[in-house]
């Protein structure tokens, strides 16, 4: 495989996670983590199954979110990559009061991958987590 491709095809997985969890889809967030995937986050780790506990937590806390990931950097040595990403995370919250208040979640992921049958999963994903900006916004429908 290719830089290029290689490239490509982890810019998908980044994208296909992104887009899982915005989307509250398991399946599709599942298929982006190995049985033994891990995540690491600020206070807490994730192992089992991740997708359904991503899914939980986000539908728990948040009416909608939106995951923009950019500037991937990974350094691919046969089926195992490493590297980072940014992402602004929008998380969404229902006040009390009808009111909606928007989280602004400033990440940096550090991950570890790996390929198998083809396709790149995350067998690690750290989550560094240095500044959160939060303000009021409105609700359209």
């Amino acid at each position: 495989m290719t830089a290029t491709a290689a490239s490509a095809d982890i810019q998908t997985l980044l994208y296909a996670y992104a887009l899982g969890a915005d989307r509250r889809d398991h399946a599709a967030l599942a298929d982006c983590f190995v049985a033994e995937s891990k995540i690491v986050g600020p206070g807490y780790e994730l192992t089992g199954p991740i997708a359904d506990i991503i899914v939980s937590e986000l539908d728990k806390r948040f009416v909608w979110t939106q995951h923009n990931v950019y500037n991937p950097l990974y350094e691919v040595q046969g089926d195992t990559a490493q590297g980072v990403v940014n992402c602004v995370a929008s998380h969404v919250e229902k006040q009390a009061d009808g009111s909606h208040v928007k989280h602004d979640w400033y990440i940096r992921y550090h991950d570890r991958l790996v390929r198998r049958d083809g396709h790149w999963r995350f067998l690690e994903r750290r989550m560094e987590v240095p500044f959160i900006a939060s303000g009021a916004v409105q609700s359209l429908g």
